[in-house]
C-alpha cells in the first residue's frame, strides 16, 4: 500500500498542516509521496528534506497571523497580530 499526503494551498492552513505532519509522524506513519500545492508545496519541501518538524513548526511560530493571511484584524489598538510569536489564528 502506498501513503500519500496531499498538503493543499491557503496560508494559516500550511500552520495547521505542521500540526498534521507532526503527528502523524508521532504514530508512525510515513509517506511514500507527499505532494502541495502553495504553502503545502512549501511545507512538502521541508518533509521531503527530511528536516526536523520542530523547526518547521518554530517557522510557522515566528509569523504573525497578519503576516499569513492579510484579511486577519489585530483585536486590539496595539496590533500584536503582527508581532513575531503571535498565535497564527
Amino acid at each position: 500500500m502506498t501513503t500519500a499526503f496531499v498538503l493543499s494551498g491557503g496560508a494559516n492552513l500550511g500552520a495547521a498542516q505542521v500540526g498534521m505532519l507532526t503527528a502523524v509522524a508521532e504514530a508512525g506513519v510515513r509517506p511514500d509521496l507527499v505532494v502541495g500545492t502553495s504553502v503545502g508545496a512549501l511545507n512538502r519541501a521541508w518533509v521531503a528534506a527530511g528536516a526536523p518538524l520542530e523547526d518547521l513548526g518554530a517557522v510557522w511560530r515566528s509569523y504573525g497571523a497578519r503576516q499569513c493571511s492579510p484579511r486577519v484584524r489585530s483585536s486590539d489598538s496595539s496590533d500584536s497580530s503582527t508581532s513575531p510569536g503571535a498565535p497564527i489564528i
